[in-house]
């Protein structure tokens, strides 16, 4: 992981800049105000990275990847493991340098058979070719490990390599940029979902020494169980990973667990429960006008409903000015009105509302 520098961070940057989308950043008084109390003060700033291309950050990393490889490597195509989101990024990414670089790129992602048909689509739409393996990771890992020996292709990842992660961590160098440029403040933190690591890895390593502190969070139950892998030293290997939360169901890569645990980098982690990961999600899109995918909504999941979090910001200082990267946008209305269809229609307009909600999930 000593390979994973901040001018690794900074020289991706500069080698994406031309493929990527510069995302904006945006804020909500309301769902700031949300999120306060009289000992806490937080103020949101929200990188819309479900307006990246692909519809996720994860492009930044697989563009990374892919624009350091020299062609002759390319020729025999490119593979990748993924939940989703990662796999829509490489079949895109490889696409756009086939294009650039006037040659032929094949991509083909392992897929869980359980992925959203929405991932599925994005992934085929963009020139990839789809294989689906088992909802376990050891199963999918197989898959791609047979495809590589059978045609030499290139195998992107894992998602603690190095040219990832600096491409994944140019979210938070490019966020902690902009909110500089629009407010002249800095961030006290960032609060970022985390199922590989590779985005919380990449933000350990932008915020070291910094002022910025970088915390972590995931679904209680149904996602990579990394928190009581901190808790136990030992990487966990979760079998049930169920959560609505669909982005964050894989397992976290041995190089960003090893720097994850590290205290003096991230600073803790924490958990939403399904139940508040729905109503965030709901909320951020009735109040952001934006389609999000769920994956994006356990971070301030986690700042409107975690006492614990809470009260530890609040020990530390009262105001906060805190970043939140919307990791991704690739979900369905019909899955949203699948999932959210046990929630009745709800005011979240009164202060009194919001709070007895609140009240209610403590």
């Amino acid at each position: 992981m000593s390979q994973i520098t901040r001018h690794g961070v900074r020289t991706a940057q500069d080698l994406i800049k031309p493929l990527i989308n510069r995302t904006p950043v945006l804020v909500s008084e309301n769902l700031s105000h949300m999120a306060s109390s009289p000992e806490l003060n937080i103020n949101f700033y929200f990188k819309c990275e479900n307006l990246q291309k692909s519809g996720s950050f994860k492009f930044r990393g697989a563009s990374n990847f892919i624009a350091e490889q020299p062609s002759e490597k390319l020729k025999k195509g490119v593979v990748a493991v993924s939940t989703g989101n990662f796999g829509h990024a490489v079949a895109l990414a490889a696409k756009t340098a086939a294009q650039k670089r006037n040659m032929t790129i094949d991509a083909t992602v392992v897929l869980p058979k359980t992925s959203a048909p929405s991932k599925i689509e994005g992934a085929k739409k963009n020139g990839g070719k789809v294989v689906l393996a088992g909802a376990n990771p050891e199963d999918r890992d197989k898959t791609a490990k047979k495809i590589i020996k059978d045609t030499g292709a290139i195998f992107i990842g894992p998602m603690d390599d190095p040219s990832i992660v600096h491409g994944q961590a140019t979210t938070t160098m490019e966020m902690i940029e902009q909110v500089h440029e629009m407010s002249g403040q800095r961030l006290d933190a960032v609060v970022l979902p985390s199922a590989t690591g590779g985005l919380l890895t990449g933000a350990a390593v932008v915020c070291k020494g910094t002022e910025t502190s970088v915390y972590g969070c995931e679904p209680q139950e149904g996602g990579p169980d990394l928190q009581s892998g901190i808790e136990s030293g030992v990487l966990s290997n979760p079998k049930n990973q169920n959560s609505v939360a669909d982005g964050l169901r894989a397992s976290t890569s041995k190089g960003n667990f090893d720097l994850i645990r590290q205290k003096d980098l991230v600073a803790g982690l924490y958990t939403a429960t399904e139940r508040e990961i729905k109503k965030t999600w709901r909320l951020l899109m009735e109040e952001l006008k934006l389609v999000i995918e769920p994956s994006s909504a356990v971070s301030v999941a986690l700042l409107l409903f975690n006492a614990e979090f809470r009260a530890m910001l609040a020990k530390q200082r009262k105001n906060w000015n805190i970043g939140i990267v919307l990791t991704g946008g690739n979900t369905t209305v019909s899955r949203i009105t699948e999932e959210l269809g046990d929630f009745q229609p709800r005011s979240i307009a009164s202060e009194k509302d919001w709070s007895e909600m609140y009240e209610r999930s403590a």
